[in-house]
C-alpha cells in the first residue's frame, strides 16, 4: 500500500510541496485582507465590534487563502504556471503589468460611463445613489493591497491553477495543458472574479440582468489580463497589474472626481 507522501507525490508529479511559499503566501494574504478594512469601515463609529470584524473577517477569508494558497502551491509548476521567475528583464515585465493594470481599468471605467451606467440607472435603489463620507486616499491605497494579492491568491493561484488542471486532467493531455484549457480556465476564473463583485453591488443596484451583466464584463475585462499575465508570466506580474489597476479606481478617480 502506499504511504500518504507517495500517494501526494503521485497526485502531483513530483512529490514536493513548497511550505515556505505555502507559508509566506498566506500570511502576505491575510496581512493584505487587513489593508481593505480601512476604506470599508471608515466613519463607522463601531467601538468593540471593530475588533469583532477584524477577527470574523481574518477567519472567513484565512480558510480561503488556506485551501487557495494549498491548491496553488500544490499544483502551480505542474501545470507550467509560476509564482515568481528571476529575469534580467524584471523591471522591465514589471512595468508592462502595471501599464496594462491601468490601461485596461481605465478602459472599463470608459466602458461604464458611457454604455452601462445609462443602462443601470433604473435599478439603483431607492432612485438615488446614497451620499457616504468620502474616505482618504491613503484608505484606497490600502485596499489596493488586498485586491493585488489576495484576490490574485484566491481567484488565479488558487481557482485559475485549478481549473487549468482540471481541464489537463480532464482531456488526458500529454506534456503540459494546451492553449485552450488554459484559455478556458482564464476566462472562467475571470467571470467569477466578476460575480463576485455583485455582492458589494447589492448596497447600491438591484440585481437586475444589466447590473450582473455589468459585473461580470467590467470586473471580467481585468480578469483577463491579471489571468494572461499569470500564465505568460508569473503570479507576481499579475499581482503587480491589479494593484495597478485599483489605484485608478480607489486613488485616481476619487481624487479627480470627489
Amino acid at each position: 500500500m502506499r504511504s500518504f507522501s507517495e500517494t501526494w507525490g503521485a497526485l502531483r508529479g513530483d512529490g514536493g510541496f513548497n511550505w515556505r511559499t505555502f507559508g509566506i503566501l498566506v500570511l502576505t494574504g491575510l496581512l493584505s485582507t487587513l489593508a481593505i478594512l480601512p476604506m470599508q469601515l471608515y466613519g463607522q463609529d463601531l467601538g468593540i465590534l471593530l475588533w469583532l470584524i477584524v477577527v470574523s473577517t481574518l477567519l472567513n477569508t484565512g480558510i480561503l487563502l488556506v485551501v487557495a494558497v494549498g491548491i496553488g502551491t500544490f499544483l502551480h509548476d505542474r501545470v507550467g504556471l509560476h509564482v515568481h521567475r528571476w529575469a534580467a528583464d524584471a523591471m522591465r515585465r514589471n512595468g508592462l503589468a502595471s501599464i496594462l493594470g491601468l490601461l485596461s481599468r481605465a478602459l472599463i471605467v470608459g466602458l461604464d460611463a458611457v454604455v452601462f451606467v445609462p443602462l443601470v440607472q433604473d435599478a439603483i435603489i431607492g432612485g438615488v445613489v446614497a451620499e457616504t463620507p468620502q474616505a482618504p486616499f491613503w484608505t484606497g491605497f490600502l485596499a489596493g493591497f488586498y485586491g493585488g494579492i489576495t484576490e490574485e491568491l484566491l481567484l488565479r493561484f488558487g481557482l485559475m491553477t485549478l481549473l487549468v488542471w482540471g481541464g489537463w486532467k480532464l482531456t488526458g493531455s500529454d506534456g503540459v495543458p494546451s492553449v485552450g484549457i488554459v484559455w478556458a480556465a482564464i476566462v472562467f476564473a475571470a467571470v467569477l472574479f466578476g460575480l463576485g463583485h455583485l455582492p458589494a453591488t447589492t448596497a447600491v443596484y438591484e440585481l437586475t440582468p444589466a447590473v450582473v451583466v455589468r459585473a461580470i464584463i467590467l470586473n471580467g475585462v481585468v480578469g483577463i489580463v491579471f489571468g494572461w499575465l499569470y500564465w505568460r508570466y508569473d503570479l507576481t506580474k499579475a499581482m503587480v497589474s491589479h494593484f495597478s489597476a485599483d489605484m485608478v479606481l480607489h486613488v485616481l478617480l476619487p481624487t479627480l472626481f470627489p
